[in-house]
C-alpha cells in the first residue's frame, strides 16, 4: 500500500506540476504577445519622433529664414528713414533759401 499511495502522492504533484506549468505556458504567450505590441508600438513612436525631428527642422529652417529676411527688412527700412530724413534737409533747405529770397527781393 505504501507503493500505491507513493504512486498517487507523486500523480497528484505531476498533476499540479503540470498545471502549472501550463499556466506558465499561458503567461508566456501572453507576455510575448505584449512584447510584440510594445515593439510594434516602438517601431510606430520611432517612426512619428523621426517625423516630428524633420518637422522641427524645416520649421528652424523657416524660422532662420524669416529672421534673416527680416533683419533685412528692417536695414531696408532704416535706409529708408535716413532718405527721408535727407530729403527733408534737402527740402527745408530750399524753403529757407527761398525765403531768404524772397525776403531779399522784397526788402
Amino acid at each position: 500500500m505504501c507503493k500505491l499511495q507513493k504512486f498517487t502522492a507523486l500523480q497528484s504533484d505531476y498533476a499540479n506540476l503540470n498545471g502549472r506549468l501550463q499556466l506558465a505556458l499561458s503567461d508566456l504567450s501572453a507576455s510575448q504577445a505584449r512584447v510584440k505590441g510594445l515593439e510594434e508600438l516602438l517601431a510606430q513612436e520611432k517612426a512619428n519622433n523621426a517625423s516630428l525631428r524633420k518637422s522641427l527642422a524645416a520649421l528652424q529652417a523657416t524660422l532662420d529664414k524669416s529672421i534673416s529676411q527680416n533683419s533685412q527688412g528692417n536695414v531696408n527700412i532704416s535706409k529708408l528713414v535716413d532718405e527721408i530724413n535727407a530729403s527733408n534737409k534737402y527740402i527745408q533747405h530750399l524753403v529757407n533759401t527761398k525765403t531768404r529770397v524772397t525776403r531779399s527781393i522784397l526788402f
